[in-house]
């Protein structure tokens, strides 16, 4: 629960902890009683700081892990969730994915701010890595920077698709935005 937050549910921590659902709903139901969870979250803050932060880093990058396997299988899950997921996971390339997915819905949503800090981060993590997926993170970013950016941002981004171009119809493509 304190891994899925607000996704949390017992269908996902059966599916996380490999165990069946049914297995599960007594652990869940004590927890309630208790007063740990209330439904499917914590009751209150602090405990579930106090649960997060006792669980070790290589087991809640697993978790991690595991809840965004979970989550993609389901539909309209927010990119900009899996990527949080997945970046808690260590897997930075994976969450890159889901950070340019995460701009297009944003822009799709004229929330051009968000749309560009999520583009920007998937540029970033690629570049980090010298993935070519750099240059379709760039091509989101400069979408959104012809809406929220300046000229000298998108002259940037320009040049820059025009560097990491890998084919004649990239190029064009570059050089004609």
């Amino acid at each position: 629960a304190a891994v899925a937050v607000t996704n949390f549910t017992l269908e996902l921590a059966a599916f996380v902890l490999e165990r069946s659902g049914l297995e599960l709903a007594e652990a869940h139901a004590e927890l309630e009683q208790s007063q740990i969870l209330r439904a499917n979250a914590f009751s209150h803050d602090l405990v579930f700081e106090a649960v997060l932060a006792n669980i070790p880093v290589a087991v809640k990058q697993l978790l991690h892990a595991r809840t965004a396997n979970y989550l993609e299988k389901l539909k309209n899950v927010n990119p900009a969730v899996l990527a949080q997921h997945y970046i808690e996971a260590g897997d930075e390339l994976k969450a890159a994915e889901y950070w340019v997915q995460a701009s297009v819905r944003s822009e799709l949503s004229s929330l051009l701010k968000e749309g560009r800090e999520f583009a920007e981060r998937a540029v970033s993590t690629y570049q980090k890595h010298g993935d070519p997926r750099e240059y379709e993170a760039t091509a989101q970013l400069f979408e959104i920077l012809g809406m929220h950016g300046s000229f000298e941002e998108l002259e940037r981004a320009s040049s820059r698709l025009a560097q990491l171009s890998r084919n004649s119809e990239q190029k064009i493509v570059a050089l004609t935005k």
